[in-house]
């Protein structure tokens, strides 16, 4: 029997699970998904359109696959994939992620009359897929014409039981409509209430000078959110305002220094975290002026509210090398990054803790520094061997060996 005869005799079960493993590789290929528990993307599953058409005993689980994760962009696409929706209205319950955007050029905002009208057309056509889709659990959304507005909300309206994931991203924020246009502050029970996953990213590749328009939702109702991650400009009270009890993953990234006191005891109302990402990324020159090396940075004051943590992701503004005799009974990875050239000094600080065998470093696994060598010198050799005794894996890693 032809090894082709008997492919097309397998269960949809295991064709299934064959279909998704292969979209799994090439996504992995792509490098897509997934960075330090951040919701990057996620696109379309086109590399099963061609397995759809192999055979026909191959079709509904290549189908079911190629449909599962869905990527528009622009309005050509939401048109197509509106004509296939009329023609096979049964594939439209297969879609769980679904990521729509105008394309980075229409983001800008550039243009005249007719791009004006083309981004508005674009969308309400983006949206109507949206509303088309009953099963969707997850939603990658970039800006949108504010024309878009009330069929978006009403999609978020009838969602409740559905969506899990909302992922708000925008390499370019027009100068005219923004995020502002199309969600408001009103909106925030609507949209975010249920969620079990936000992840925002409005500007790290936006120019604010050009652009400055704020970020989406900034008004959070009560939240049961288990993964935040905010990339994002939020003062320091909204970021505060999203902490929730049963927050297991949280990423987040600013680059104005925060009261030490004020951010533990924000960051201690999620006593569940497992993964804590915490990057404070400000200028030197602010460092150089306002960074005091002498007050407990929030790590040292936070720790021992956090039993269930894992792994630690730091900015070494926010960290003492006294936390080594605060480590939670579960961390087993921490590392700490240096985002610029402003000096800490930490080895020797480090070396000592390490060398006192009255110090319980549990199951601390792996302590990785993210820095430029020339500040260790001698001193790595040094912690390499002190950690060995201890059974812990110490790592140096340049800003090129280790994505943040």
């Amino acid at each position: 029997m032809a090894w082709t005869s008997l492919a097309s005799r397998l269960p949809f079960d295991i064709l299934h699970d064959i279909f998704h493993y292969v979209q799994a590789l090439a996504l992995e290929d792509r490098g897509e998904y997934l960075q330090s528990g951040r919701l990057v993307g996620w696109d379309s599953n086109e590399e099963l359109r061609s397995m759809a058409l192999v055979c026909r005993g191959w079709e509904e689980a290549a189908v079911a696959v190629l449909h599962h994760s869905v990527a528009l962009s622009g309005r050509k696409a939401a048109r197509r994939f509106l004509a296939m929706l009329e023609r096979r209205p049964e594939r439209a319950k297969l879609v769980r992620w679904i990521a729509i955007g105008l394309g980075e050029d229409d983001e800008a905002g550039a243009g005249g009359r007719d791009a004006i009208l083309s981004r508005r057309e674009a969308s309400q056509a983006l949206v109507a897929v949206l509303c088309a889709l009953p099963s969707v659990e997850h939603l990658l959304l970039r800006p949108l014409d504010p024309a878009a507005r009330p069929n978006l909300l009403a999609f978020f309206a009838g969602r409740r039981r559905h969506l899990k994931s909302l992922v708000l991203i925008a390499r370019n924020i027009p100068d005219t409509a923004g995020w502002q246009g199309v969600l408001q502050r009103s909106d925030a029970e609507l949209v975010l209430d249920g969620l079990e996953r936000l992840d925002v990213d409005v500007w790290r590749s936006a120019d604010r000078q050009v652009n400055p328009s704020p970020p989406p939702l900034p008004l959070p109702p009560r939240l049961s959110l288990t993964h935040l991650c905010l990339d994002a400009v939020y003062s320091a009270k909204l970021t505060y305002d999203l902490i929730c009890p049963t927050l297991t993953h949280l990423h987040l990234y600013f680059e104005h220094l925060r009261p030490a006191q004020e951010a533990a005891l924000a960051l201690s109302k999620a006593p569940a975290l497992q993964h804590l990402h915490y990057i404070c990324n400000p200028a030197v020159e602010v460092l150089e002026r306002d960074y005091n090396s002498r007050a407990t940075p929030v790590l040292d004051l936070l720790l021992p509210s956090l039993p269930h943590l894992e792994t630690l992701f730091v900015s070494a503004t926010d960290i003492s090398p006294a936390f080594l005799r605060l480590l939670p009974p579960k961390l087993r990875h921490v590392t700490i990054q240096t985002c610029s050239s402003f000096e800490y000094a930490r080895a020797s600080s480090m070396l000592e803790i390490l060398r006192d065998s009255s110090v319980d470093t549990r199951r601390l696994r792996r302590l990785t520094f993210r820095d430029g060598a020339e500040r260790w010198k001698r001193r790595a050799v040094e912690m390499e061997e002190v950690c060995a005794r201890r059974d812990i894996q110490f790592e140096l890693l340049s800003d090129g060996e280790l994505e943040g």
